[in-house]
């Protein structure tokens, strides 16, 4: 991940800590942006990534304490659709979601403080999801080339050409924290 420096016409310049790049984007980039959210965008049938209160994973007995919820679209329908399983585990989060071992799921019933999620891959038993006065909230949405801009976190995946310039395929953006990108989390 890098913060955006500059944006001239269809390319990025992105300073990270291992240095800078170029980014290329077109109007076929994927481009999704993760924008501040609050508890009342939680709603059934959400899709959630949540990342698990420091010092905790889910307990046996089907809860968790959350540091972090991630909500995202569906496709067709489907929360996290080509999902890697791994049997009785929560299933492998793509890059920039909040959780590396964290639960990924639909949710099943918001009510006060908690959330039932139901996981991504169906294996599990629901989990329920308490939540705090320091939990945060954040939401990835589609995007257009226009939310590119300068000051914003980015992360792009694709192909480097012969001059050097990562052409991507899909960008992520999200809000810098005092001119500074995080390496994970929100």
């Amino acid at each position: 991940m890098g913060l955006i420096t500059a944006v001239t016409g269809s390319t990025l310049a992105v300073s990270g800590k291992n240095g800078t790049a170029t980014v290329g984007f077109s109007s076929a980039t994927k481009i999704s942006e993760v924008t501040p959210a609050a508890l009342t965008d939680v709603t059934v049938g959400s899709c959630v990534s949540v990342r698990p209160a420091r010092g905790t994973s889910p307990a046996p007995n089907g809860s968790v304490t959350a540091a972090a919820v991630l909500l995202s679209a569906s496709k067709d329908g489907q929360c996290f659709t080509g999902a890697r399983k791994a049997a009785g585990s929560p299933t492998a989060a793509p890059s920039g979601t909040p959780a590396r071992h964290g639960l990924r799921g639909t949710v099943s019933s918001v009510g006060g403080n908690t959330l039932v999620v139901t996981t991504a891959d169906g294996t599990a038993s629901p989990t329920t999801v308490d939540l705090s006065d320091t939990t945060t909230y954040a939401k990835r949405t589609p995007a257009g080339v226009q939310a590119i801009a300068q000051g914003k976190c980015v992360t792009a995946q694709g192909n480097t050409d012969s001059s050097g310039t990562l052409q991507a395929e899909v960008i992520g953006l999200r809000p810098a924290n005092n001119g500074n990108c995080p390496s994970t989390g929100h």
